[in-house]
């Protein structure tokens, strides 16, 4: 079990962010709650399935399904979230119907009807790429809508 919190901790530490990048500290606990884990060690393949939450930090997922690919020393070389995905971040919300890590690049790919809320604010688009150290964002097919005070920009 304690690869599957090293491999959820490492995992959740890349989608760390102040609004959407890598935090300052990161934290040494991470909690994952599922209706059903799978541990699949020959594979280095863990499953979490049912009401799956994982929280680190002051991140949050919420999904289906998760599936995690690690190598044989426990790091992650990939994750999957299926169904329903809901990732929170402070005042950030991004619902999606799948996201998947690449943990080379750091970059978190959100498809299917994908939507990234902050309070007044709303910007959707079919796919989401969001680059964890920088924060950056690409959205294909991006629409939405923001609120601009003339004075001082958006809010």
């Amino acid at each position: 079990m304690s690869i599957c919190r090293t491999i959820i901790a490492s995992t959740l530490a890349l989608l760390m962010s102040s609004h959407l990048k890598a935090q300052d500290t990161v934290p040494e606990t991470a909690e994952v709650q599922s209706d059903r884990l799978a541990v699949l060690h020959a594979e280095r393949r863990a499953r979490f399935e049912g009401h799956v939450r994982a929280k680190y930090g002051h991140l949050t997922l919420h999904c289906d399904e998760m599936v995690v690919l690690y190598d044989t020393s426990g790091n992650i070389t990939s994750l999957h979230a299926q169904g329903n995905v809901t990732v929170l971040s402070k005042e950030n919300r991004a619902l999606a119907t799948s996201a998947k890590l690449n943990v080379q690049r750091q970059v978190l790919v959100l498809e299917g009807n994908c939507s990234l809320e902050r309070g007044p604010h709303r910007l959707e688009g079919s796919r989401i790429d969001i680059f964890l150290l920088t924060g950056k964002l690409d959205i294909a097919d991006a629409r939405g809508s923001f609120k601009i005070d003339l004075k001082n920009g958006p809010q």
